[in-house]
């Protein structure tokens, strides 16, 4: 979907039947997908500030939805980071028999086990809000390191994969709270909750409006590879 359609769309009240036609989300679906997060740990919030209420949304005690995670250690977020650009360096050195390969896999294991108890741990705040202009979810993070100190833009740019960072990873005024947050940009949501969508009907499954929110994080996760946002569940498309 081009900026000329995003455009024409922000102007149409969506259709339930628009969910599987163009990926977008009614506010009344956002409403019950949000309800299936809230059995995985999520948590709906209010808000009391008149001018800062999503007025699309029914319920005002249902505006956006939250939950606490935490990134990886330094150590597994720079692997994983490898990993998910296909970069992985193969082993540099082969071990003369398996008892000597054992011997020193337990060592690097206890070694990698002691360096993570020194390593940084961050803590994520995370919250999804509903987009009137894109009809679609939005995700919003900020996090603190192990001392409660706020992260830096630069710092919460470690746990983006690099092609994202401040193109559809930026920094905004969260609607609701007021405050500058993270954000991946909602502009092309609609189209890769189409993708998922087609996918599992090629597959033989269907998604249904109320699972939208547990298919976003999927695509989220792809996004912020190293933050963990449990979700327990095992939908398949």
């Amino acid at each position: 979907m081009n900026a000329f359609s995003n455009f024409v769309s922000s102007f149409k009240t969506p259709s339930p039947e628009d969910f599987d036609k163009h990926g977008f989300l009614t506010p009344k679906q956002f409403l019950e997908s949000g309800d299936q997060l809230t059995l995985m740990g999520w948590k709906w919030e209010k808000v009391d500030d008149n001018k800062k209420l999503n007025k699309s949304l029914t319920d005002p005690k249902k505006q956006f939805l939250t939950f606490q995670g935490r990134s990886l250690t330094e150590s597994k977020r720079m692997f994983l980071m490898i990993q998910k650009r296909k970069l992985i360096v193969k082993d540099l050195l082969r071990l003369a028999n398996k008892k000597a390969k054992k011997k020193q896999i337990n060592r690097q294991s206890n070694a990698q086990d002691n360096q993570e108890e020194e390593e940084e741990m961050r803590i994520y705040n995370f919250s999804i809000t509903y987009d009137t202009y894109y009809h679609v979810p939005r995700i919003w993070f900020s996090g603190v390191d192990e001392n409660q100190k706020p992260l830096k833009k630069e710092q919460m740019f470690e746990d983006v994969m690099p092609e994202y960072r401040d193109e559809t990873v930026t920094l905004e005024k969260h609607p609701h709270l007021g405050y500058d947050q993270m954000t991946i940009h909602p502009c092309k949501h609609s189209q890769i909750l189409k993708s998922f969508i087609d996918q599992a009907k090629e597959n033989g499954r269907t998604i249904k409006p109320n699972q939208a929110l547990i298919i976003f994080l999927k695509f989220v996760g792809s996004v912020l590879p190293t933050l963990e946002i449990e979700t327990t569940t095992d939908l398949e498309i």
